[in-house]
């Protein structure tokens, strides 16, 4: 890896992204999704190559898939990021995610929807005594991750992954300073130095 990625500030941005219980995708304008991280395989249980090309009624019972569906559409016509408590895609587990969808952007054209969901099981039943701080740190999350474009989705899910630049570029078919720009971008739209704050919060949760 190059210099700039072993900088301190991407590995950084790698324990965020990598500590956060935040399953990531984006769907186009007819509800196919196109892009999963994952984190969403291990939500869903369902792998990206079974997911890539098909809609939540593809997958999913036709109550939840409908729910996933229509707040889609009313992100999609509102033209704005909007937040959602949505049930888990496995039917009968009482599981609760809160999720932020936004439109996704290519070229300022809208190329369908990017959502980024976050469990709230516990915090919905009350049984945490840490839930208020473990939900300021979800709900900073989403907001941070909806602010990316798909492309920038992309690029982070695999700088998470402990790819090189040069191996990004490769995957995504960009120059090597592209994706420097892209990781520099991600950067500033997540904060650096709230994402230190975040990090300690997550780490008491897991302890």
């Amino acid at each position: 890896m190059t210099g700039a990625a072993h900088s301190p500030s991407e590995a950084l941005l790698g324990q965020v992204i990598g500590n956060a219980a935040a399953a990531i995708y984006i769907k186009d304008t007819n509800g196919k999704y196109v892009y999963v991280n994952g984190h969403f395989e291990v939500v869903t249980g369902i792998s990206s190559v079974e997911t890539l090309g098909h809609t939540d009624f593809d997958l999913f019972p036709i109550a939840v898939a409908s729910t996933y569906r229509e707040n889609d559409v009313q992100t999609l016509e509102r033209m704005s990021g909007l937040w959602f408590e949505e049930p888990a895609a496995i039917p009968g587990s009482g599981r609760l995610f809160s999720t932020v969808k936004v439109p996704a952007l290519e070229q300022k054209l809208v190329v369908g929807v990017c959502g980024i969901s976050v469990e709230v099981t516990s915090e919905a039943r009350g049984d945490s005594a840490a839930a208020p701080e473990r939900t300021m740190s979800d709900v900073y999350f989403g907001r941070r991750l909806a602010s990316l474009t798909p492309q920038e989705v992309r690029v982070l899910d695999l700088v998470v992954a402990g790819l090189t630049d040069k191996e990004i570029a490769e995957r995504l078919t960009l120059s090597n300073d592209t994706v420097r720009h892209h990781v520099s971008r991600l950067l500033r739209k997540l904060r650096k130095r709230r994402a230190q704050v975040i990090i300690e919060m997550l780490k008491r949760d897991r302890g």
